[in-house]
């Protein structure tokens, strides 16, 4: 049974680490799954879907920067240190590659939560159920977030706001327009006296997300939630004389998007507050 190489990413940035190895058919069936490519749509530069099981996907266009850097760590596993106890609790992603026979790479990702890694007593059953003592342990699931293929350089997903959390993909998602910044300027508790032609792309992609996501509009957004949240996190919006949030730069839209995506949160074990860049919604 041909061996695969699991690879992780910790929080510390491009630090790839080298997991475990597992047998192909077993890392497929019980961790990284094959992606049903043959009904996938093209990504509309919206992340909003109705249909959470719809595959989307983005043509490279013979560009693979987007994903060079995992496709150099595949070719040169040697450079890769083997992961430390210390890192355990720090990867952020997992992920696999299978070469294929013209030497282009299919790779696979799978998002890690901080939810899925703790320290636990457990039961494990081989000849007999037998009561272990508490190990450190992330859960992983039976699920492929990202799938690029080398075959024909495009990347597969379901979700794009988890997929950018694992790959940077801004790049491909729309930018913000004229009817946004106006839609943007006519919020009623906003005072926007910025200058939108100053604003960069990825803050501007930041701006379509908020009025995609429609976290601005009345029955969502609240002012006096906004500031109790921000200020929770230890963030605080600059208000005018008449109680509006003001916007006048890059830093201040910045603030507005995280307070209104929620990206603040607090760590349930440990207490310590985080931002994250994605998140999955649980439950009913």
């Amino acid at each position: 049974m041909t061996n695969i190489a699991i690879y992780g990413m910790t929080n510390k940035k491009n630090h790839i680490v080298k997991v475990t190895t597992k047998g192909i058919d077993s890392l497929k069936r019980s961790v990284l799954p094959d992606v049903d490519i043959s009904n996938a749509k093209k990504f509309d530069k919206n992340y909003i879907t109705d249909d959470k099981n719809q595959v989307l996907y983005i043509d490279l266009s013979e560009d693979t920067s987007t994903v060079d850097f995992y496709i150099d760590a595949l070719d040169s596993t040697t450079s890769c240190n083997t992961i430390e106890k210390s890192e355990f609790n720090k990867l952020k992603f997992v992920f696999a590659g299978f070469q294929n026979a013209d030497g282009t790479w299919n790779i696979k990702f799978q998002k890690l939560y901080p939810r899925y890694c703790f320290e636990r007593a457990f039961l494990k059953f081989d000849q007999e159920c037998n009561l272990k003592d508490p190990e450190n342990i992330i859960i992983l699931e039976q699920k492929t977030d990202i799938f690029y293929s080398g075959e024909d350089n495009k990347i597969y997903f379901y979700n794009f706001q988890k997929a950018n959390s694992i790959i940077d993909l801004m790049k491909f998602y729309r930018d913000a327009n004229k009817k946004d910044y106006e839609k943007l300027i006519n919020i009623p508790f906003l005072d926007c006296s910025f200058d939108f032609q100053r604003i960069g792309q990825r803050v501007g992609k930041k701006i379509a997300q908020m009025l995609d996501d429609k976290v601005l509009e009345d029955e969502n957004a609240n002012l006096s939630d906004f500031k109790k949240y921000a200020k929770k996190y230890g963030r605080e919006f600059t208000l005018t004389t008449d109680n509006k949030i003001k916007i006048n730069s890059t830093e201040d839209l910045k603030l507005l998007f995280d307070v209104a995506e929620e990206r603040f949160f607090t760590k349930e074990r440990s207490k310590e507050k985080c931002r994250t860049n994605s998140y999955e919604r649980i439950g009913a």
